[in-house]
C-alpha cells in the first residue's frame, strides 16, 4: 500500500453522507482507521480528523475544483498505456461511477488505490473504500475497451 507519511498530499475527501473536505494530509495511507485533513482555505487554518468508516473515497488532485474532462465519464482503456494494475469500473452506492487501474487490491480489506483511466483527469489517484461501492467490475485486459 502506498505510504504518504511525511508528505503533504493535496486531496479531496468525499464522505458517505455527501460532505466534502478539501485540504492536505500527511498521515493518510488507507491502512490506519483515522487521518487528518488540514485546510488553509478559510481565514484560519483548520484540521479535521476523519475515519475510514465515514469515507466514500479520497481523491488525490492536481488542482482544486473540477479539472477538464470531469463531466465526460466515458473512458477508453488503451492496450499499451503501461499503467500498473487491473482495469476496472467502480460503481459507488451513491451512483457515481469511475474507471481506472486498481492497485494493491488485496493489501487492505478497507479499500484500494485506483489510477484514473483518463491520463488527463484532475485526479492523480483515488483511494476507494470498498464498503462505499456497489460493484467493482474488472474489465478485459486485451484490446481496447470503452465504457
Amino acid at each position: 500500500m502506498e505510504q504518504m507519511s511525511g508528505q503533504r498530499a493535496k486531496l479531496v475527501a468525499h464522505l458517505r453522507d455527501g460532505q466534502v473536505y478539501k485540504g492536505y494530509s500527511s498521515d493518510f495511507d488507507g491502512l490506519r482507521p483515522r487521518f487528518h485533513v488540514y485546510s488553509t482555505e478559510a481565514p484560519v487554518a483548520s484540521s479535521r480528523l476523519l475515519g475510514l468508516d465515514e469515507l466514500k473515497a479520497v481523491f488525490y488532485v492536481r488542482t482544486w475544483g473540477r479539472g477538464p474532462g470531469r463531466e465526460d465519464r466515458t473512458y477508453t482503456f488503451d492496450a499499451g498505456t503501461g499503467e500498473p494494475g487491473r482495469r476496472a469500473a467502480v460503481q459507488f452506492r451513491d451512483g457515481e461511477r469511475i474507471w481506472g487501474y486498481v492497485l494493491d487490491e488485496h493489501l487492505s480489506e478497507a479499500g484500494f488505490f485506483l489510477i484514473p483511466a483518463n491520463p488527463d483527469d484532475n485526479n492523480i489517484k483515488i483511494y476507494v473504500v470498498r464498503s462505499a461501492t456497489e460493484e467493482v467490475a474488472y474489465l478485459p485486459e486485451k484490446g481496447e475497451t470503452s465504457h
